[in-house]
């Protein structure tokens, strides 16, 4: 919970409470009752005769000592057994604990990793070696041990500008960020009924993506890869809010969240001209708790909120308006959601497997009402500036609908989880695919430098995008998408994966296989080296 929280005490006790409500009460209760036995021992008075056994210090001493080898020993034989054990074992207060100690005595070089260091020390015995040392190129030596030392030839990593050109034509533009909206949405139907006619219709005006892909499958990243053009934190502090401030735009972001979650990955939010988020409708939040993770409106909330602020924006300058939608995000559902499609409603306690069918019906309902939203939105906008506005709608990321077993995000680099819906219309914008987000913020300032027209889609079987699990600085797996391939290396194991293959040991891959391979883990590192001599941006 701590994890999937974003590291925050307060949103973990909030989720926390809501799930095991019945067990913190519980505990309340045998805590209170605990307490009320031993106030009644020391209140009693001893039988005569009787005095308190003498304490003996060895004994003590022995006793810790055997309970701190055993936790220690069955600690690190459970965490090396299986990945399920370990990733529970390790979020455990005793199992933090006793890991501890293990990684401390087996740390026998001083670097920081030992036994059950994830990833691996490619080295025990050497300092100079671990995970995320800095391969430096050409010295001949290999400091994180993955893909042999880095080629002094290697090019170095470059990302593009902070700073954008001015831009001759200057149209009215929405972006719009739709959440946990998965790519097989667009011209998906239910039955006879679409479910995203606004978003089809967009598509069939512009252009839908068949291959556009999140960079990573957590909302916080996803949003500043979209917002920064930036896959290593390395175009400054400067995101699309900035770009369009500087062309002279009235820059307004309306989002359905609350915008402190995540701050630290900067999207340029606070510099907008005009700000909303979901913290100034609390009371009409669909959401359980008004912590900043959990806190989201509906989409008809936000419509209102636009429609006050459209009535009386500046009119002597065009408008950047972004529109951040939560509704699909899990549960996936709630109250203010009309029946568009079905009646269908899962409760949070209901989400397994067997119930895999009702959930992707409720689902897709919520999608529905998503894209009838950013049609009134859009609508809205048309008459407020008698422009047909310029629309980029994409989502943050996917989701798995216990497609290999497994609900939810960010848990791993499959299509399902990381493939996203992508529409653009109304400008000459030149897409690429694959196309990741880290692509838009150059295909926005290219396609406002032709002007106005329709986008174009081309494929080049050359391009890669990539993919990581975890904080790119120091990833969990790091994966390489093609036009027909997705390669995936998990660090931690140091096993690959291609498609949809078991997973394997990097020497089984085919000499291309291992050519991408070593791209990948090349490229990761010519990153954070340019990182490590550059003034760092905000990761």
């Amino acid at each position: 919970l701590y994890q999937l929280t974003g590291q925050s005490l307060r949103e973990m006790l909030a989720v926390g409470v809501s799930e095991g409500g019945w067990l913190v009460g519980l505990s309340a209760v045998a805590a209170l009752l605990f307490a009320a036995v031993i106030y009644a021992l020391h209140r009693a008075k001893p039988a005569p005769g009787l005095s308190m056994p003498r304490v003996s210090v060895a004994r003590v001493v022995f006793h810790t000592s055997l309970v701190l080898l055993a936790g220690t020993t069955l600690t690190a034989a459970a965490r090396l057994s299986t990945p399920t054990f370990d990733l529970s074992i390790a979020r455990k207060p005793t199992g933090r604990f006793f890991s501890a100690i293990v990684q401390s005595v087996s740390d026998v070089d001083g670097d920081g990793f030992g036994l059950l260091s994830k990833p691996p020390d490619p080295d025990p015995w050497d300092a100079r070696v671990n995970p995320f040392a800095l391969d430096v190129p050409g010295d001949g030596f290999d400091q994180n041990g993955l893909a042999g030392d880095l080629s002094a030839s290697a090019p170095v990593y470059a990302e593009g500008p902070s700073t954008a050109p001015e831009w001759a034509w200057k149209p009215v533009f929405v972006l719009a960020l739709l959440e946990t909206f998965r790519a097989d949405l667009i011209g998906a139907r239910d039955g006879e009924r679409e479910i995203t006619p606004v978003l089809n219709a967009l598509a069939h005006d512009g252009v839908s993506l068949d291959r556009a892909f999140s960079h990573n499958g957590f909302t916080i990243q996803s949003r500043y890869h979209i917002f920064t053009g930036s896959l290593a934190g390395m175009r400054g502090a400067t995101s699309l809010v900035d770009d369009f401030k500087r062309n002279g735009y009235q820059t307004a972001f309306f989002s359905a969240q609350d915008e402190t979650f995540g701050d630290w990955l900067d999207v340029g939010f606070a510099r907008a001209d005009v700000r909303y988020d979901a913290r100034q409708d609390v009371d009409k939040r669909f959401s359980q708790f008004a912590t900043p993770g959990s806190l989201g409106v509906p989409a008809d909330v936000l419509r209102q909120r636009i429609r006050e602020f459209l009535s009386t924006r500046d009119r002597s300058r065009p408008l950047f308006l972004t529109v951040n939608l939560q509704d699909t995000h899990f549960p996936y559902g709630h109250a203010r959601v009309p029946r568009i499609l079905n009646d269908v409603t899962v409760a949070k306690g209901d989400m397994r497997e067997e119930n895999a069918v009702a959930i992707r019906a409720m689902y897709l309902n919520t999608a529905a009402y998503v894209d009838r939203s950013l049609g009134e939105i859009l609508g809205d906008v048309e008459q407020a500036t008698g422009q047909r506005p310029v629309v980029v709608a994409l989502g943050d990321h996917g989701e798995s609908l216990f497609e290999h077993g497994f609900l939810g995000h960010g848990y791993d680099t499959t299509d399902e989880q990381t493939r996203i819906a992508f529409v653009a219309r109304g400008f000459q914008a030149r897409f690429t695919e694959p196309f990741g987000q880290a692509d838009l913020r150059q295909a926005i300032w290219d396609g406002l430098a032709l002007g106005p027209g329709r986008p174009t889609r081309t494929d080049d079987p050359a391009k890669r995008v990539t993919q990581y699990i975890g904080d790119f600085n120091r990833p969990h797996r790091l994966a390489s998408v093609t036009e027909g391939q997705r390669l995936t290396f998990d660090l931690h194991t140091r096993k690959v994966r291609v498609d949809d293959r078991p997973w394997g040991e990097v020497a089984g891959l085919s000499t291309a296989e291992f050519a991408t391979w070593a791209d990948l883990v090349q490229l990761w590192e010519r990153a954070m080296l340019a990182r490590s001599r550059a003034t760092p941006g905000p990761r």
